[in-house]
């Protein structure tokens, strides 16, 4: 019995010093006020920021109208083409907690979820997990997500 708690107890040390993951790298060097947020917003609803902004969005519908008729873009792929330039302009934003430890994503990926039918007020919804290609045009990622 005492061998087995002292394997348990030694398996639990092993395992916090565990640093390698296979979807991201670990952070050595952070601002000690970051590594503190993880802290104080543990959960993702209390770690949700609000806000409200206003955006002149005409020449976005214009460019919309005519990416529609030629290769079927729309606001759903204008929003994942959006946040997918974000992420890749800014890789801070691509990281994650894990215990006390944070990771840079090694990759960039997008979730999503969008009706299986469109039009269809019933359809059910698909969840869709889109990776971020360098260099991809906007046309091709419509045509990744259709």
């Amino acid at each position: 019995m005492k061998l087995l708690l002292t394997l348990f107890v030694a398996l639990l040390i092993a395992g916090e010093f565990r640093t390698r993951r296979p979807d991201g790298r670990l952070i050595e060097r952070m601002h000690p006020y970051r590594r503190l947020m993880q802290f104080v917003m543990p959960s993702r609803t209390e770690s949700l920021v609000y806000f409200e902004t206003k955006v002149r969005a005409e020449p976005l519908e214009e460019y919309l109208l005519e990416a529609r008729e030629a290769f079927g873009g729309n606001v759903t792929h204008a929003s994942v083409a959006a946040v997918m330039a974000g992420l890749a302009k800014t890789p801070q934003l691509n990281r994650f907690a894990l215990g006390r430890r944070v990771y840079q994503r090694n990759e960039r990926w997008i979730t999503f979820a969008a009706k299986r039918t469109k039009g269809d007020a019933k359809s059910a919804l698909a969840e869709v997990k889109i990776r971020g290609l360098d260099g991809e045009t906007f046309a091709q990622l419509c045509r990744r997500i259709n």
